[in-house]
């Protein structure tokens, strides 16, 4: 997710606690992780979204993309933290919704915002900060 907003902002941010993720995805024989690392307007910051300070960032962020901890407990909070960190009129975005191994759906659904838009054919969804 870190890839394709560093295709259309100028800085992205990445909290992130496992830089070289088990999951099979390659590109050009590169794991998400190492990609990451080639780009200039990426800062990674390698820790879990629990234990990061975001009253630090209240208010400074067009965009939020969540796709961390899949537990709804853990999707709620991070959202709950993704409000805390737009600004308004900026996007929240939640991934693997529609996925039902994962609690994003349940953790999604109960959040309390002015509009929330999910996307047919896609597996995000979005808030619009307040």
């Amino acid at each position: 997710s870190a890839l394709g907003f560093s295709q259309n902002y100028d800085k992205v941010i990445t909290i992130d606690s496992i830089l070289d993720s088990d999951v099979p995805y390659s590109y050009r024989g590169m794991r998400a992780g190492e990609l990451i690392l080639e780009k200039d307007n990426v800062e990674l910051i390698k820790i879990n979204s629990k234990d990061f300070n975001f009253s630090e960032h209240e208010k400074e962020f067009d965009a939020v993309y969540v796709d961390g901890n899949h537990t709804t407990a853990g999707c709620m909070q991070d959202i709950m933290n993704a409000q805390r960190i737009i600004k308004p009129g900026g996007l929240i975005f939640v991934d693997d919704y529609f996925n039902p191994c994962f609690g994003v759906r349940p953790a999604f659904d109960q959040v309390k915002c002015a509009e929330k838009f999910r996307i047919e054919g896609m597996d995000i969804v979005f808030i619009v900060g307040e």
